[in-house]
């Protein structure tokens, strides 16, 4: 009789005598079938099928306490995890002979492992599928019934025990002692495969768990209120640069000093998030939304902040952010949610400017030049009424709207409702236009300082005052600080060109550096201490990018919002740069040379080291009109076409990987290729960098810093500069 386990070819006829011989012959096959089994501490304790494994965090090798002898389809170990994975790996397992060979590890989708699913210390449980060892779960609760199994497997085993013990005690029933050794050991076995079933079970219930987790995982909203959520793996740098596959970084280890956010494109699934990105900086506002970056297991470390512009740098993006908040804390390698909340598009016009008024006292009428056909609930009309008070009720007809009722408090105006020679704005409620102002208050209405015709500067008593303007000039505010909340004045341009209205030092209107009044609008400005805000706007934009009204020559003269720039020198440099430098990312602008002819005009950028707007700008790149290019104060190169008057010159540059491009009226010169990065003017450029153009004689050039304004496309990958 063979086994495997228990061999006895001999055995004794029934009612003969036996042997010594024969007898300790068949103890020492019944000791040695035992011994082929696993210890009882071991099957008492559940460690079975417990490897011993080493290495990693790319390459694990691993040791049973029963040594296969092969790969075998179903083959299936647990094993604490001796250090973390940081992405695919593999496990070679110990033979009898050596080892078997390595084999990769897999998910249960047959995706490589990601960062952290074998983590230090954890319990991992793995199965050969004849092709690669799969990660099937960590051994949970429902390894009870299995270890319960194992016990049983134990006992049983102690009981064969006790039969061979038995056998020895009477030589004559050695034959039915060892057969019931035999059979106890047969039950040991079927107990043990017992065992295996249970454990069996557990790894179905682990598996079934852990799918489920991955789908939470990469699906679910993740903790601490980040919803939805890119997965990402906190990366500690700083600089400005690829966080790596998976990972997000910030620019600051200080929370309230972030600017930007510098996040991989793929997330720790490595799930592409380049459309996600995309649609983070989708809305016309000018914050884009609200991002959250939140630990996923520990509630308390958060950021949040404000999303200006998303900008896609290759395989990794950098997300401009504002008003950053949140007590941070994250540190190498923690598991974070990346998440946003979409902020709504800017609203539509809903104020319109009249103009004085025609028609009579009573029956006014009024042009927008918008062409209203008809009025909605809640748009806002103004008008300066003439030379006479009204002197009972009173309509307004508007365009090619018809005459409609005005109201005061609700009910129909009176004699001297509506002051002569006023601006009074009105609202539409879809039946009547009625008078701003408050119950028992007058009209609104703002006295005149009288007409303004060259740079002006608004002081604490032109408060609750209009300012009306005629002229190409830069209206100055004071600062939001000094002025105080509350501080409101109006400002018309009735005269020619447009005003340039610049906030203090580093004030903003609606957000922007500067604003334009365009020729006959109107605007009301609210400070709050802080910055000012723009209401009933007619024909007035709040602008990012223009030409610094201090940053240029003494020789040039700023007129169309601070967009056109005429130097009037001759034989002499003169340079002039934009008020505000360009952001970390990809940006393009244009400039038209509106007048100049030679060859030393020229367009390009300056860093924040140069400042003598008297002298050449040649520091650090430039395109002459030439056609050369010339960089920092040294000669120039032969590069591309010649320019002049009437051309248009584009310019792109991505601040991240220092390299400048230059078009001329729409062809990228000397074959360059910004959006595939290719074929750069220059590269190698670092520091802060501003927009900025120069001549040696007489010349006039207009900035396109909009996307609204510029004559040709935004090569891919690049924005305008906010």
């Amino acid at each position: 009789m063979t086994n495997g386990f228990f061999n006895h070819d001999n055995p004794e006829a029934r009612r003969t005598l036996a042997r010594a011989e024969s007898i300790n012959a068949t103890f020492q096959s019944v000791a040695e079938g035992f011994d082929k089994l696993p210890a009882e501490a071991e099957m008492k304790q559940g460690r079975v099928n417990r490897a011993t494994v080493t290495g990693g965090p790319t390459a694990y090798v691993a040791t049973l306490p029963y040594a296969p002898a092969s790969y075998v389809d179903g083959l299936r170990f647990s094993f604490k995890v001796p250090s973390t994975n940081t992405g695919a790996c593999t496990i070679n397992v110990n033979g009898p002979s050596g080892a078997l060979g390595i084999k990769s590890i897999k998910r249960f989708n047959g995706a490589d492992p990601a960062p952290n699913d074998l983590t230090t210390g954890a319990i991992a449980d793995v199965e050969y599928d004849g092709s690669v060892f799969v990660i099937v779960g960590a051994h949970g609760a429902s390894e009870t019934n299995a270890a319960a199994s194992a016990t049983a497997a134990a006992a049983s085993q102690s009981a064969a025990a006790a039969s061979a013990s038995a056998a020895a005690g009477s030589a004559s029933a050695s034959a039915s002692s060892a057969s019931a050794a035999a059979a106890s050991q047969s039950a040991a076995a079927g107990s043990a495969t017992a065992a295996a079933g249970s454990a069996s079970s557990a790894a179905g219930s682990a598996t079934s768990a852990a799918d489920s987790a991955t789908a939470a995982d990469q699906y679910a909203s993740a903790a601490g209120g980040a919803a939805p959520a890119a997965r990402m793996n906190w990366d500690t740098g700083t600089s400005v640069a690829d966080p790596g596959a998976g990972k997000v970084r910030v620019n600051s280890a200080t929370v309230a000093s972030i600017t930007a956010i510098h996040i991989s494109e793929s997330d720790a699934a490595a799930a592409n998030l380049s459309a996600v990105f995309t649609s983070w900086s989708a809305s016309s506002n000018p914050v884009k939304g609200r991002l959250r970056i939140s630990h996923r297991l520990n509630l308390t470390k958060w950021i949040e902040a404000d999303v200006t512009a998303a900008v896609d740098n290759g395989s990794w993006w950098t997300i401009s952010v504002a008003a950053p908040t949140g007590p941070g804390g994250f540190a190498a390698a923690d598991v974070v949610a990346v998440g946003f909340s979409r902020a709504g598009d800017k609203g539509v016009t809903s104020t319109y400017w009249g103009g004085t008024a025609g028609g009579t006292a009573n029956a006014l009428t009024a042009t927008t030049g918008s062409n209203l056909s008809s009025l909605t609930a809640g748009q806002i009309l103004g008008v300066k009424t003439g030379a006479a008070a009204n002197s009972s009720a009173t309509t307004l007809a508007v365009d090619s709207v018809p005459a409609t009722a005005i109201r005061k408090n609700g009910s129909a105006t009176v004699g001297g409702d509506l002051p002569a020679n006023s601006d009074l704005w009105f609202q539409y409620d879809g039946t009547y236009l009625r008078l701003l102002g408050g119950s028992g208050s007058s009209p609104v209405s703002f006295p005149s300082t009288g007409q303004k015709t060259t740079t002006y500067t608004v002081t604490a008593a032109d408060a609750g005052k209009l300012i009306p303007c005629s002229g190409s000039w830069t209206l100055s505010l004071p600062s939001a600080a000094s002025a105080g909340n509350g501080f409101a004045v109006a400002i018309k341009n009735n005269g020619v060109g447009s005003i340039s209205i610049a906030p203090n030092g580093s004030d903003t209107i609606d957000s922007a550096l500067s604003g334009v009044l365009a020729l006959n609008g109107s605007v009301i400005l609210i400070g709050d201490g802080t910055k000012w805000t723009s209401i009933c706007g007619v024909g007035f934009s709040a602008s990012g990018a223009t030409w610094s009204p201090t940053a240029k020559s003494t020789t040039a003269t700023l007129s169309n919002g601070n967009l056109t720039v005429a130097f009037a020198t001759s034989s002499q440099w003169r340079t002039t740069r934009a008020g505000s430098s360009i952001p970390s990312g990809k940006y393009y602008w244009e400039v038209r040379c509106d007048s100049g002819s030679g060859s030393n005009l020229t367009v390009g950028i300056v860093d924040s080291t140069f400042s003598n707007y008297e002298t050449q700008p040649a520091s650090p790149a430039f395109y002459r009109s030439s056609g050369d290019k010339q960089q920092n104060t040294g000669g120039t190169t032969a590069y591309g076409s010649a320019w002049t008057s009437g051309d248009v010159i584009g310019v792109a540059v991505d601040v991240v990987g220092g390299s400048i491009w230059f078009r001329k009226n729409g062809v990228w010169q000397a074959s360059g290729d910004p959006a595939a990065g290719a074929n750069a003017a220059y590269t190698g450029l670092t520091g802060t960098l501003y927009p900025a153009c120069g001549t040696f004689d007489n010349a006039v050039y207009t900035a396109r810093f909009k996307a609204t304004d510029l004559g040709y496309s935004i090569p891919s990958g690049f924005s305008t500069i906010p």
